[in-house]
C-alpha cells in the first residue's frame, strides 16, 4: 500500500495493488492518503480471513483437512473493507465472491479513472495457490 502511494504520485502510471487482508489490515490507512490526493489506483484486497502464510507455516494440516480449525493467532478480525474504503473517500468499491463478479468488479475499477478504486476479492480460507 505504501509503495502504491509513491508509485501514484507522478500520475504517469496507474498502480494496481494486490494485498492480502492480513497485510492490508496493517497498512489500510494509506487509502486515506490515496483518496485525499485523488490517486488513480486500483487496490484489490484478497480476503480469506486469515494470516494464511502463518497458518501454513505453523499448521499446514488446516489446508489438507476440512475439520481442522485455524489457529487463533492466524484468524483475522472481520472488517468491512468496502465500508472502510468508502469512509476514507474511495470513489469506487466492490465486493467479489466469484470469478464472474471479480471480472465485473475489475472491469468497473478499470473504467473508473477519476480516482481510487478498491475491490474486495473474497476467497475461501483454505484456498491456496497451487504449489510445486
Amino acid at each position: 500500500m505504501g509503495a502504491a502511494v509513491g508509485g501514484a504520485i507522478p500520475g504517469e502510471k496507474r498502480p494496481r495493488v494486490i494485498c492480502g487482508d492480513g497485510g492490508f489490515q496493517m497498512t489500510a490507512q494509506a487509502l486515506s492518503t490515496m483518496a485525499k490526493m485523488n490517486m488513480n489506483a486500483v487496490v484489490i484486497v484478497v480476503d480469506n480471513g486469515l494470516y494464511g502464510y502463518e497458518q501454513y507455516l505453523l499448521d499446514p494440516r488446516y489446508y489438507r483437512s476440512t475439520t481442522t480449525l485455524p489457529l487463533p493467532c492466524a484468524e483475522l478480525s472481520r472488517w468491512d473493507y468496502c465500508g472502510l474504503a468508502a469512509a476514507m473517500g474511495v470513489g469506487l468499491t466492490a465486493k467479489a465472491d466469484s470469478v464472474a463478479s471479480l471480472r465485473m468488479a475489475l472491469a468497473n475499477a478499470k473504467g473508473h479513472t477519476g480516482g481510487l478504486s478498491l475491490v474486495q476479492a473474497i476467497v475461501q480460507s483454505r484456498s491456496l495457490p497451487p504449489g510445486p
